[in-house]
């Protein structure tokens, strides 16, 4: 089973850093595989991992797009490639990384799945990768978590022009990548925090469990 990536805590995508919440919009609060994404949505994803290529070469592998946020792993099998992948990915985009060791967590004493994942929720991780051997259980916790989530499409921060020079051609690339947006421009933070600030109010403490996509028209 592949793994199931959550959906951010309530807030997390205030600053709009978030590489892969900037690049991709969808319509519901977890990624739990990518048949519900459409073929636009995919090559833009594509599109926006291309700059690490490049990034990889360097002395210093480390950017400050997840400065801030923290990156839930919970794998429920054993894992080598997978998990150091996304234990290195996280690391590389600036996050830090809560690891649950399913053998010597409290599912050896009878603890559930679900109630082990609320306990990690608990902890207001920004995003909770999941592995499991047992086809839909990321669907199963996916019901259980009630959080809100920021949907964002692409905002214009430091770490999207970062990425636009290096590609090596920083006006042309700029140029087709806002010529891509639906509405001609790119998303602005202050649209992002608005939206953060509301969900982080106490007016917003009915609002529990919903999607909140921003992203100028990506997923219509």
């Amino acid at each position: 089973m592949n793994p199931a990536a959550a959906a951010p805590t309530q807030g997390a995508s205030a600053a709009g850093e978030n590489l892969l919440g900037n690049s991709v919009s969808y319509r519901f609060s977890h990624l739990l595989g990518i048949e519900a994404l459409a073929a636009a949505q995919i090559a833009f994803l594509l599109d926006q991992s291309k700059p690490f290529q490049e990034i990889q070469k360097h002395p210093l592998k480390k950017l400050a797009t997840l400065r801030g946020k923290s990156v839930a792993l919970a794998f429920f099998e054993p894992s080598t490639r997978t998990r150091i992948s996304f234990a290195t990915a996280a690391s590389r985009l600036g996050a830090d990384s809560m690891n649950l060791q399913a053998e010597s967590s409290s599912l050896k004493k009878g603890e559930s799945l679900l109630d082990t994942v609320h306990t990690l929720d608990a902890m207001k991780p920004d995003c909770i990768v999941m592995r499991h051997s047992s086809s839909g259980a990321a669907d199963f916790v996916a019901r259980g978590i009630r959080c809100n989530a920021i949907c964002p499409g692409t905002v214009d921060t430091p770490s999207l022009h970062e990425r636009l020079r290096n590609t090596g051609d920083y006006d042309a690339s700029l140029k087709a990548f806002v010529a891509r947006q639906p509405m001609g421009r790119t998303g602005r933070p202050s649209e992002i925090a608005a939206l953060a600030l509301y969900l982080a109010a106490d007016e917003s403490t009915f609002t529990t469990g919903q999607p909140f996509i921003i992203d100028g028209g990506w997923s219509n």
